[in-house]
């Protein structure tokens, strides 16, 4: 028995069935691969801790990240009432970054802002502030410069993941759209094989 072959409207159906499928795999893999990349490293905690209130200006400020931090592109920059403190360049231990303030300098309220390297090589930064009701000791010797800190992410890099929702959506619209019009040109061909048959019935 032979099969009957497809309709020109069940053929496109069948290959627009195919390329949907294909694409939703594709953006799968890729929302896969895209939160495997996005698990970048993530403050866990500061000493002084965000909006503490420390006795004494301490000789450094500690940051500490949920994974190893890369000592490629890390910056901190301390400012306080007289400008930035920061003594010489931060030091890079496994998952906690230090920075050294400068001997000497007053109490007041302090901002830290920092950018770190990930082990993946992403760039993230951000900030947190802290007051000290006394400076630290020592004789301050120079002013330290202040430091520019490059902009990184501080979002933990969702980027991928939405342009990957953006392009599973228009697939959908796009599928959406295609199958609509191959059920208007499937009810069109059985419209003119009805009434192909009608007219065979009448002329026998």
């Amino acid at each position: 028995m032979t099969a009957r072959p497809l309709s020109p409207g069940r053929q496109v159906r069948a290959r627009l069935v195919r390329a949907m499928a294909v694409a939703g795999l594709a953006v799968l893999a890729g929302f896969g691969s895209a939160t495997t990349a996005s698990a970048h490293s993530q403050l866990e905690g500061t000493n002084p801790a965000d909006g503490a209130q420390v006795a004494a200006l301490p000789e450094q400020i500690t940051l500490t990240f949920n994974q190893d931090v890369l000592g490629v592109g890390t910056a901190v920059q301390i400012s306080g009432p007289g400008g930035s403190v920061v003594d010489g360049a931060p030091t890079v231990v496994d998952k906690e970054v230090r920075q050294a303030i400068l001997p000497g300098s007053a109490a007041g309220d302090y901002t830290v802002q920092w950018r770190v390297t990930s082990a993946d090589g992403h760039p993230i930064s951000g900030q947190f502030a802290f007051s000290a009701a006394a400076g630290s000791g020592g004789s301050r010797a120079a002013t330290s410069a202040a430091v520019d800190l490059p902009a990184g992410d501080s979002t933990g890099g969702n980027a991928p993941l939405i342009w990957l929702l953006v392009a599973f959506v228009a697939v959908l619209a796009a599928g959406v759209a295609l199958a609509r019009r191959t059920n208007s040109a499937s009810r069109a061909e059985a419209g003119g094989e009805g009434s192909a048959q009608t007219k065979d019935v009448d002329a026998s």
